[in-house]
């Protein structure tokens, strides 16, 4: 029974301490974006297990995928030499990302991605096999950091795409009654903290802290879809509009 309670014990222990790990991944990619990783400094413990909402199915899909497609793994293009079509997917793999930081403004955070990737798939095994420690635990620990490593590459990733979406769209601003202003103002959510809530002013484009205890009321008006989502993204099924005279 002890053994039990100190196997389910280090197990709780691993998993908080992953979850955390990719959790702050994913923020530390959001808040490097918007320039501001000072204000990840609000955020708690529990932020941190309440935000892996935003990333848990990307993560839970990723290992997935990684854990049950060995050719992840061992069809990795690798140049060989003599053989010049076997450099021509690795060559693409480097020269995208590296015009992309030259000639961008910025470019595509997936292209820096996949240069991560590629090269860990690379080397990883390598790094796995140098180490001769026979420790179970060490083996089992190296195992988890070559899935680890690049899903929290992902999550980071993801977490700086999900910052450029939020402070260039104008969708899902809210109604916001704080203390010591007459009248209420348009703010769109970003981050929810314990300590208080993260929001974009959408006129002056300026990213605000907001205490919890400044804050009156928050509201939202409902819009009633008249289209349907094909209609909407395809131009298709559409239901004819009625015009009153």
């Amino acid at each position: 029974m002890e053994k039990i309670i100190e196997k389910l014990t280090t197990l709780v222990a691993a998993l908080t301490a992953l979850i955390i790990a990719l959790s702050a991944s994913h923020e530390l990619g959001y808040f490097t974006f918007i320039g501001g990783a000072f204000f990840q400094s609000f955020a708690s413990v529990s932020d941190y297990f309440s935000n892996a909402l935003l990333w848990a199915p990307f993560a839970a899909l990723t290992a997935a995928g990684w854990l049950n497609y060995d050719w992840i793994w061992k069809a990795t293009p690798r140049p060989r030499k003599g053989d010049w079509p076997s450099w021509i997917v690795p060559a693409l793999i480097i020269l995208i990302p590296a015009l992309s930081f030259f000639f961008l403004k910025e470019g595509p955070p997936t292209f820096y991605f996949m240069l991560f990737l590629y090269g860990w798939l690379l080397y990883s095994e390598k790094f796995i096999k140098g180490h001769d420690n026979t420790e179970p635990f060490f083996k089992e620990l190296l195992k988890l950091a070559r899935i680890a490593v690049p899903i929290c590459a992902g999550l980071y990733t993801l977490g700086y795409t999900n910052a450029k979406s939020d402070l260039t769209t104008i969708d899902g601003a809210y109604i916001m009654e704080l203390r010591g202003q007459d009248k209420p103002v348009l703010r769109i959510p970003l981050r929810s903290f314990d300590k208080g809530v993260l929001v974009r002013d959408p006129i002056e484009n300026r990213i605000i802290f907001i205490n919890w205890s400044d804050v009156r009321s928050i509201s939202k008006l409902i819009a009633n879809r008249d289209q349907s989502l094909g209609c909407k993204w395809f131009n298709i099924l559409c239901s004819p509009r009625i015009i009153s005279p």
